[in-house]
């Protein structure tokens, strides 16, 4: 696992949603405490929506059961927004339940970690550097404008059918 700098922690933004306000201001320390940037503060789903479209976050952190819009509700939500930039927000979801089929659900709907209350400051780090790991590994090394992305679909079976020609004059 890569570890973040403080430097790095600095240039992240975060949005804390959790309907209890003891957990935000835990979850707000903890996050300053590694470095984070920035940390906003939501009471439930639809908050934690209005904050992003107002202030877009690097990180979301949202508590599973708020009250009256659910994390679960958001991470739809979220998901499903016509801002592209805006619904690929990574999301780790937190919850006091532990279950599998609760940490399928969140995942199914979009999340891209579920945490376990209580939360520590090394279990966030470590899946922070995780996403931020994940996502770089799906980021293209280099950019290619759309004209070659067109040969480049074709080049895959082009090769795959020569070989298939080689393979096939060898038997």
């Amino acid at each position: 696992m890569t570890v973040l700098s403080r430097e790095e922690w600095g240039s992240l933004s975060f949005l804390v949603a959790d309907d209890t306000g003891v957990i935000r201001a835990m979850m707000e320390m903890m996050l300053l405490a590694l470095g984070a940037g920035s940390v906003a503060m939501a009471a439930d789903g639809q908050e934690a929506m209005d904050e992003l479209q107002r202030n877009p976050v690097d990180f979301v952190i949202s508590d599973l059961n708020m009250t009256p819009v659910s994390g679960l509700e958001f991470l739809r939500s979220l998901r499903s927004t016509d801002d592209l930039a805006l619904a690929r927000t990574p999301v780790v979801v937190i919850s006091g339940y532990g279950e599998l089929e609760v940490k399928e659900q969140v995942l199914a709907a979009g999340g891209n970690a579920f945490m376990t209350k209580p939360v520590k400051p090394g279990g966030i780090e470590t899946r922070i550097v995780e996403i931020l790991e994940a996502q770089a590994r799906a980021a293209p090394a280099i950019e290619v404008p759309s004209a070659k992305v067109a040969s480049a679909k074709v080049l895959p079976v082009q090769i795959a059918a020569s070989e298939a020609t080689l393979l096939a004059g060898r038997a």
